[in-house]
């Protein structure tokens, strides 16, 4: 699939002392840049993050990455990298609080975290080879060539049942398995990041109105940095509009 002018931004969270809060990363003294700009400063990323802490306040993360001042009409994904599991006692924020904000502004969500998914009934990893998963399909390393994935196998692979998972697939997104991606055969992780990287292209965000063609953009004043940036949502989106009529299984 064909995805063509792409910017990246970055927002870091969970460090020591203030870099405990979220902030917003300047790249080459930018916020978006281009894909060899945001590789070059990632490059080894996810193997400095920790193997044993769970995530602090994942939410409010996305909540500072959706402020990012986007461009209006493009498609707008989030990429939360995370070890641990998102515990709903430290998320500072309502759960359908985000949920409305990503949808009023057309924002999927994607995680990248530690579940090594498995086969229902089996204490030993997928065979199958399981990237990762969305609401009602599972990608396995078939996916790397044509992404199609596998909804007969959903039911049978056990599944990340947080609170950060539920709100990804809350706006259609989706939830990998970060180990494919930085370990074991070298020729294996490319598969996952390439399965991985086509379903964030398969754009599927949380719009009620696949036909709108406008977004409303307004300006907004940071008041810590006095910076004004735009906010743009789809044309007519309501939060209870956009949210979806069904509940996961484990919510």
């Amino acid at each position: 699939m064909a995805v063509h002018d792409v910017a990246f931004a970055l927002v870091g969270f969970g460090g020591d002392g203030l870099l405990q809060q979220p902030r917003q990363h300047t790249l080459n003294g930018d916020i978006l840049v281009t894909a060899d700009v945001a590789a070059q400063h990632m490059a080894g990323s996810l193997q400095a993050m920790a193997e044993d802490s769970d995530a602090e306040d994942m939410f409010a993360a996305i909540h500072k990455a959706a402020d990012t001042p986007l461009r209006a009409g493009a498609a707008k994904s989030i990429v939360a990298m995370l070890c641990g599991h998102c515990h709903r006692a430290r998320m500072a924020l309502p759960l359908a609080q985000l949920q409305d904000k990503l949808a009023l502004r057309g924002i999927t969500l994607h995680l990248v975290v530690d579940h090594d998914f498995r086969m229902a009934g089996s204490n030993r990893a997928a065979k199958s080879n399981v990237f990762g998963v969305d609401k009602n399909t599972v990608f396995t390393s078939k996916d790397a060539a044509r992404l199609e994935g596998d909804t007969t196998l959903y039911d049978k692979v056990t599944l990340p049942g947080d609170v950060c998972a539920d709100l990804a697939y809350r706006t259609n997104g989706s939830v990998f398995n970060r180990h494919k991606m930085d370990g074991g055969r070298l020729e294996d992780a490319i598969k996952a990041i390439d399965v991985f990287a086509q379903r964030v292209a398969m754009f599927d965000g949380p719009r009620t109105q696949p036909q709108a063609t406008c977004d409303l953009c307004q300006c907004t004043v940071d008041p810590s940095t006095g910076a004004v940036t735009s906010s743009c949502r789809q044309c007519g989106a309501t939060p209870a509009a956009l949210r979806p009529k069904w509940k996961l299984p484990f919510v």
